[in-house]
């Protein structure tokens, strides 16, 4: 199963851009189960409301259905942060979160620039260029891993660390 995300991107300062974009995003079934048991919750709840339930087909609602507003979400991370002792974050810094996760993990920049709805690959290697640098690093040492000490080890060569 898909969920779609439906948000509003006003991020002049780190993506240069303002859009609204649709995007698809594929969840893990673990997260697709959670997401499942929490909206059979939820048609439970709306019967406590009958009528006055406002179907609007978010998963994360108001009290009677209604959209959360923006302010909201950053009032609920922030408490979240206060009793956790935790640093607030912003909801946006998910998304660079996300990206920063997908980057160091070897995920290729066109698969990221889709998944966070940007129309060119390159305003994602732009914004991101500090965190494709560092995962360079690893890359490099992929390589040595495979290639060098892997063909080292067959002919019976062994190199300091390995």
């Amino acid at each position: 199963m898909v969920y779609y995300i439906y948000y509003t991107i006003s991020c002049v300062a780190c993506c240069g851009a303002f859009d609204t974009s649709t995007i698809y995003v594929k969840l893990p079934d673990a997260t697709m189960a959670l997401l499942d048991e929490y909206r059979q919750w939820q048609d439970e709840y709306k019967k406590t409301w009958g009528d006055k339930w406002v179907e609007t087909g978010h998963v994360f609602t108001k009290e009677q259905g209604g959209p959360l507003h923006p302010t909201t979400i950053n009032a609920i991370l922030k408490e979240f942060a206060e009793r956790h002792d935790l640093p607030h974050i912003n909801p946006h810094a998910f998304r660079h979160t996300q990206a920063s996760i997908l980057f160091f993990n070897r995920v290729d920049a066109v698969s990221i620039s889709r998944r966070l709805g940007h129309a060119n690959v390159s305003t994602t290697t732009d914004i991101y260029s500090h965190i494709i640098n560092r995962s360079e690093e690893q890359v490099k040492d992929c390589i040595a891993d495979v290639v060098l000490r892997q063909s080292a080890l067959t002919m019976g060569l062994h190199f300091y660390g390995s």
